[in-house]
């Protein structure tokens, strides 16, 4: 059975080494490591977790709006 503190032992700030592909359509292309750093919070009483992760050398950015949307909610 699960409960919401299932994921608990996350929390904290991390130094993470993380591994990717060079090309990840290549299934034999290298593997490239970089360091991260990660900090994981919770919300609601446990029910939700937060995970923050900095990776400054690979330079993109996200968002978790959907593209119809964007054009409401940024101005350019």
């Amino acid at each position: 059975m699960s409960s919401p503190h299932d994921f608990d032992f996350l929390h904290g700030d991390w130094d993470v080494r993380n591994r990717r592909r060079t090309d990840f359509l290549d299934p034999d292309s290298d593997w490239v490591e970089f360091p991260v750093t990660s900090r994981c919070w919770s919300l609601f009483d446990g029910a939700a977790n937060i995970d923050e992760v900095d990776m400054p050398q690979l330079g993109t950015k996200g968002q978790l709006v959907p593209p119809a949307a964007a054009a409401h909610c940024f101005r350019r």
